[in-house]
């Protein structure tokens, strides 16, 4: 028996307004679509479908009440254009205010001609009165969770926790923007999962809710045209690799007047991100409008930079990546809105793992895909831990998956000795599977944002040539020390060598003094202040004072455990 109702888009003008608490609008998918390679806003059924769509979401939205939550599934070609007119719409005195961009992995079809699309997306959105003061409202994200899973090899769990093991939360894992379900292809995938559906509901349900599937109704398809086919005849900048310390508009407008036909034969930008971080030579906190004109600006830029057929790709947090996907779809050709699986620090109501790499080429050109350089990588199933990877390698337990438009196989930086003085430095791996993906050795490489030089890191040890540049000096000099540092195995393999970084040890780790808090608070039944300690347990009062600043950190711990344990008691 269904917990919700469905209805058809025709259906929903009798509805009454603002009688729902959750809405999810199922657009028309047509998952033939995916090997559409053609530039989206230049195609006019494209066009027809966007304006269709928009009518139907606000609709949909009027049908929320104050502190509703609306979801849109769809294709990710065709959902930056509705989440940015989402952005600016408006129903009677109230608002929609992006939340998620949920990432749905579906199991993938392999392809000759494209890397392959597993991803298709759900956007999730508040309908609030103030955008400056949202409108409250509450995801079911203690109880609902996801089982863990243990590695085969090691027996592990799969999720590696690092040293936090003994803060594991028994119940499962958090969930957060990218959900797989893999028990759907996604040729299959023209109607939203029901799997998905469950767990809207279960993280929406609240007594007297009501949630509504709206099915949009059949719209016109259209040809699937597959891309640029031309040659790659093109000119070369000079044939030295440079890190450069430039203001990067102003390089690329140089190289346009210098280069009109193009010379790049991919760029990969990974901008500031508007968070506030701390950079030296850039203020990231940008009023939005403001930020989104300056990224449209370097976005044309590089369009007009690569050759015909050169690829770019874009990496940004998803709240950002859909006005660079808008701004693209009237310039170039889509290929993939890749998905990069990398849990971040916690924060808001699903865990943020989704970081989106945006994957297009310019038109005219023959674009390179590489993919069977790169086409396999080890199963999920088991854990990314050294030690074990290494060890079941050598005993030839090494199973393999396709690569697909999902990547969940590396993590972002974690230990220091792998990290410069740079607030958003990305891990070398990743940008060698982007650069041998979509280039020949020998081809040139450029980013804008050189930051700590990852760029031309890996472009020099996939025998590729660069170009980076960065506004800040300071990171040319970080990026030029780092290339100096590449070294090379007996095998031939170039690494970089990073001086070793020892631990601080003051006698007693970390972990066991949070057990020990953890343990004494479970044993008095609340969250103990740092005083009760101190007349009770003075051992254990003077570690703290040692090694914390303060205890909100270890109160904050022990606080999700105990709630943890008393909700274990009550299912």
């Amino acid at each position: 028996m269904l917990q919700w109702e469905e209805c058809s888009s025709s259906e929903i003008e009798s509805k009454p307004p603002a009688s729902l608490d959750v809405v999810v609008v199922n657009t028309h998918v047509n998952p033939d679509e995916l090997d559409d390679c053609s530039v989206p806003a230049q195609n006019e059924v494209y066009c027809g479908r966007i304006a269709a769509t928009c009518a139907l979401l606000a609709d949909a939205s009027r049908l929320l009440r104050d502190g509703g939550l609306l979801f849109v599934y769809g294709l990710p070609k065709m959902l930056p254009a509705l989440a940015v007119w989402l952005n600016a719409h408006s129903d009677e005195e109230c608002r929609l205010l992006f939340k998620y961009w949920i990432a749905l992995e579906l199991k993938a079809d392999q392809s000759d001609r494209s890397l392959p699309h597993a991803h298709l997306g759900l956007l999730m959105y508040l309908k609030t009165k103030s955008l400056r003061s949202p409108t409250p409202f509450a995801l079911n994200t203690k109880t609902v969770r996801i089982p863990y899973t243990n590695c085969p090899a090691c027996g592990e769990v799969t999720k590696d926790w690092g040293g936090k093991k003994h803060l594991i939360n028994r119940l499962g894992s958090a969930v957060s923007d990218v959900w797989s379900v893999l028990d759907t292809h996604i040729r299959d995938a023209a109607s939203i999962p029901q799997v998905c559906l469950q767990r809207i509901f279960d993280l929406t349900r609240h007594p007297g809710s009501r949630m509504l599937v709206i099915r949009q109704e059949a719209l016109p398809d259209y040809p699937v045209p597959r891309g640029s086919a031309a040659g790659r005849s093109v000119s070369r900048p000079p044939s030295r690799d440079d890190v450069l310390h430039a203001d990067s508009l102003e390089l690329m407008r140089e190289y346009a007047r210098k280069y009109p036909d193009g010379l790049f034969d991919l760029a990969f930008a990974d901008p500031p991100y508007n968070l506030a971080k701390n950079y030296n030579a850039y203020t990231d906190q940008q009023a939005d409008a403001d930020y989104i004109a300056w990224c449209n600006e370097w976005l044309g830029l590089i369009c007009e930079v690569l050759r015909p057929g050169g690829a770019l790709v874009v990496l940004n947090i998803p709240k950002w990546a859909i006005y660079h996907a808008d701004f693209l779809n009237f310039r170039m050709e889509f290929r993939n809105w890749i998905v990069w699986n990398a849990l971040s620090t916690p924060s808001g109501k699903l865990l943020p793992a989704h970081y989106a790499l945006l994957y297009y080429t310019k038109p005219g050109g023959a674009p390179t895909l590489a993919y069977d350089t790169v086409g396999q990588i080890d199963s999920r199933e088991y854990c990314l831990r050294a030690t074990c990877v290494n060890r079941r390698k050598e005993s030839g337990d090494d199973r393999k998956e396709l690569l697909s438009d999902v990547w969940h196989d590396i993590h972002r930086i974690k230990h220091r000795r792998d990290r410069d003085p740079h607030p958003c430095q990305l891990p070398i791996r990743l940008l060698q599977r982007i650069i041998e993906l979509t280039t020949r050795p020998g081809d040139w490489v450029y980013d804008p944002f050189g930051g700590a030089g990852t760029t031309a890191i890996a472009a020099r040890i996939s025998g590729r040539r660069f170009v980076i540049s960065d506004i800040d000096p300071i990171y040319q000099e970080i990026a030029e020390s780092n290339l100096n540092r590449i070294g090379e195995l007996l095998n031939g393999e170039k690494i970089l060598v990073r001086k070793s970084v020892r631990r601080s040890s003051n006698g007693i780790p970390r972990r066991e003094i949070e057990m020990a808090y953890i343990s004494r608070c479970k044993a008095m039944g609340r969250v103990l202040a740092i005083e009760d300690l101190k007349e009770t347990d003075t051992e254990l009062y003077e570690r703290i004072r040692q090694h914390y600043r303060d205890i909100k950190y270890l109160r904050k711990i022990t606080r999700r455990q105990l709630e943890n344990e008393t909700l274990i008691e009550h299912l």
